[in-house]
């Protein structure tokens, strides 16, 4: 199959960024992504498989790239990503024989390049092709950008805009930190993976026919976007954006606590009660838990009739509860235990209290298990 020509242009990778304006900086980082697409399009009959388009391929490319510009500008994606590898595996890079004495913790290395090349091909294949780290190819591409980025090493254009864009203080907003984390989720790690998640996921809200279909879809993309960031456990060491997130994040170690308490959303159906100055009271049907949410956090809306029942996702944010996503009114203020009982699961897995419970109860199953079989 021919596929045409694709042209990487400054909106392209501007796109990419967390920010709207391209300078100097991004010339040359847009300049060295064609180097490395020129690259990887030489070995495009002999490597590649027929799917990867010319459009693909120029993603892959960047994506390698801004591994180098992660490490000339210290932004810390890979950082944090290869301080997670050592935490599960003992190693900077998984599923290779890396030798640690010569491994470079300063520097850019092949088995980093070598590992995200085969990542990327192999996920963007569906694993279908099963690229191996023992093809030839993969050796002989992954050392030509290597040298290419080797020999821009004294002239790369580096920026200090990623200190800030990480920095994370207990006074934040939540909703700017999760924009930070969205954007993470749309990085050179992650883009692929999100893409995929969300493809597949609103697959079946395509073609609405109705206002309703509508109303649907809309519920849909708002949850399945937060699950990408959230609940989506990646190709990275099963890692969701969230948790590398907090690895990266330039914060204090009390910030970084109440950091892991935001993806412990709690989801459900929720009772309108009342309000109370800053905060919005609502009742979680299931639980009975009372839930003071910030009012700020809601937009504004309009008003809300007493004991009105919502679909909505709370998130424990500073110590204040704060809305995450769409605040949906359902029209049955009275719901049958089954459709209460539907909804237990995500109250399982995202309520500290109940997860706690859960947690507990397969440590007894696990030792359970150990004493009947010995």
């Amino acid at each position: 199959m021919k596929y045409r020509k694709f042209e990487i242009t400054q909106k392209w990778f501007v796109d990419k960024k967390p920010y709207n304006r391209a300078d100097d900086y991004d010339k040359y980082w847009l300049d060295l992504t064609k180097k490395t697409n020129t690259i990887l399009l030489q070995g495009k009959d002999e490597y590649f498989e027929e799917e990867f388009t010319y459009e693909i391929i120029a993603d892959i490319a960047y994506n390698i790239t801004s591994y180098f510009e992660d490490f000339i500008s210290n932004i810390g994606i890979w950082k944090a990503l290869r301080t997670k590898h050592i935490e599960f595996y003992g190693t900077p890079v998984p599923f290779l024989a890396v030798n640690q004495e010569k491994y470079d913790y300063e520097y850019i290395n092949k088995e980093d390049i070598k590992f995200l090349l085969f990542q990327f091909l192999n996920f963007i294949s569906n694993y279908e092709n099963r690229y191996l780290f023992a093809h030839q190819e993969l050796d002989v591409v992954t050392n030509k950008i290597y040298d290419l980025f080797d020999k821009e090493y004294e002239t790369a254009h580096e920026t200090d805009y990623y200190d800030d864009f990480f920095t994370i203080k207990e006074t934040n907003d939540y909703f700017k930190i999760r924009e930070k984390v969205f954007w993470l989720s749309k990085s050179y790690l992650f883009e692929e993976i999100t893409n995929e998640f969300m493809s597949s996921n609103m697959e079946e809200y395509q073609n609405p026919q109705t206002q309703e279909d509508l109303i649907r879809i809309q519920i849909a993309g708002t949850g399945y976007t937060e699950d990408s960031i959230y609940k989506n456990n990646t190709e990275f060491s099963a890692l969701t954006v969230f948790e590398l997130f907090v690895e990266l994040a330039r914060a204090t170690p009390e910030c970084k606590k109440k950091l892991k308490q935001i993806d412990k959303r709690n989801w459900g159906f929720y009772k309108f009660l009342s309000k109370q100055g800053k905060y919005t009271i609502f009742e979680n049907i299931g639980t009975k838990k009372e839930y003071k949410v910030l009012s700020d956090s809601m937009g504004k809306g309009g008003k809300m009739p007493k004991n009105a029942l919502f679909v909505c996702t709370f998130i424990l944010w500073n110590n204040d509860w704060w809305l995450s996503g769409l605040l949906m009114q359902h029209p049955d203020t009275k719901l049958t235990d089954e459709t209460k009982g539907g909804f237990q699961r995500e109250l399982y897995l995202y309520s500290p209290f109940y997860k706690e419970k859960m947690d507990e109860m397969v440590i007894i199953q696990q030792k359970d298990f150990k004493n009947y079989f010995n």
